[in-house]
């Protein structure tokens, strides 16, 4: 079993925040306006997509974040055109599944079939649960969807994750540069802080950290020689 780091800790308290943020947005906005299974449903479903694109860096939960949204619209969309001309039945979902996966081949996006595949077979249920406004339910869960999306992607920039880490180069007095002392570091590079004595380095990655030696460190450090 891996050791757990500070790291995976603060990860999984920010995806935390970020579904429960989610929830409470989505339920706020459709307490008002609908019954509150229609509120349930739409809480579990934003956190669902927020949970979808949570994802190790900001750049991937963008991507994802774009491709649950272009399967999201494409799996509504199919399923709205039914509800409003069929009542639901396990067939009817089948079909509405095979005609997205052709769309989504066409399109050249086969990675997303999963995501519309899921999607549709829970709209397609729940609007049979409720078929008295069975066209409501693609709607909604669309409205879900860029809820839950909108908040897991945000969550990677408003919250500090291991994503983003603040590191101090740090370099014997004679090599000191005049610029660059204090950088941040990408998710996966090493990120090195000087030991008070001035003795060693850390070097510290992901899972594991090392010290190695180093010459004396400089004590007095130009203001303008640290930058971000």
């Amino acid at each position: 079993m891996k050791k757990l780091t500070a790291w995976d800790v603060c990860y999984s308290a920010n995806i935390t925040i970020t579904c429960a943020l989610s929830y409470a947005f989505i339920t706020a906005i459709l307490r008002p306006l609908g019954r509150e299974d229609d509120t349930m449903k739409g809480g579990m479903w934003a956190v669902v997509s927020a949970v979808f694109v949570f994802q190790d860096t900001r750049g991937k939960a963008l991507t994802a974040g774009v491709n649950r949204l272009i399967a999201t619209r494409i799996s509504v969309s199919l399923c709205l055109a039914y509800l409003l001309t069929f009542p639901f039945t396990g067939l009817g979902m089948a079909v509405v599944i095979g005609l997205e996966t052709l769309v989504l081949i066409a399109l050249g996006r086969k990675e997303d079939i999963v995501t519309a595949g899921i999607t549709t077979t829970v709209v397609m249920v729940v609007a049979g649960m409720n078929p008295d406004d069975a066209w409501r339910q693609p709607v909604l869960r669309f409205f879900d969807s860029v809820v839950g999306i909108a908040t897991g992607v945000a969550g990677k920039s408003w919250i500090v994750t291991p994503s983003s880490r603040c590191s101090i180069a740090t370099t014997p007095a004679s090599l000191l540069p005049s610029r660059g002392a204090l950088s941040f570091e990408g998710l996966g590079s090493p990120h090195v802080s000087a030991v008070a004595d001035g003795s060693s380095i850390a070097s510290e990655e992901p899972g594991r950290s090392s010290f190695l030696p180093a010459a004396p460190l400089a004590t007095n450090l130009n203001p303008a020689a640290v930058s971000f």
